[in-house]
């Protein structure tokens, strides 16, 4: 049995990603669950660097990559962002990642020890608030 080039890559890309980030547990706000999602996203794809590049397109999306999705989606819940404001952030936040995961973490190792990053926090999480995400 021979198995469809897309459905294969999923099954590779669900693999590898593992099980999605329980942030229940993180405390502190929506920051801190986003730098902790951060952190581990940035640390499986330092795993794997070869997932950035499959993951673009058009694509079947397995259950766990969805998981870590709809993880860092519900880390947002408290900002008062609608639904497609969070689900828009979470994926700017999945386009800029990767240069920090592959190769970033050189620059700030701090990032995927999960250790904050200073003042600045994070090179993979500018400062950022909901009301200036609101036009």
């Amino acid at each position: 049995m021979s198995l469809a080039r897309p459905n294969w890559f999923s099954m590779m890309i669900d693999t590898a990603v593992g099980e999605p980030p329980d942030l229940g547990g993180v405390p502190d706000n929506w920051r801190a669950r986003l730098e902790e999602f951060v952190r581990q996203l940035a640390e499986v794809w330092r795993q794997h660097p070869w997932i950035p590049a499959v993951t673009v397109g058009s694509r079947v999306m397995g259950p766990r990559e969805a998981g870590w999705i709809e993880s860092a989606v519900a880390a947002l819940a408290e900002t008062g962002l609608t639904g497609d404001e969070r689900l828009a952030a979470v994926f700017l936040l999945f386009g800029h990642v990767p240069q920090h995961a592959v190769d970033g973490h050189r620059r700030n190792p701090a990032l995927v020890r999960g250790q904050r990053a200073g003042p600045s926090r994070s090179a993979a999480m500018p400062s950022f608030s909901p009301s200036s995400a609101r036009r």
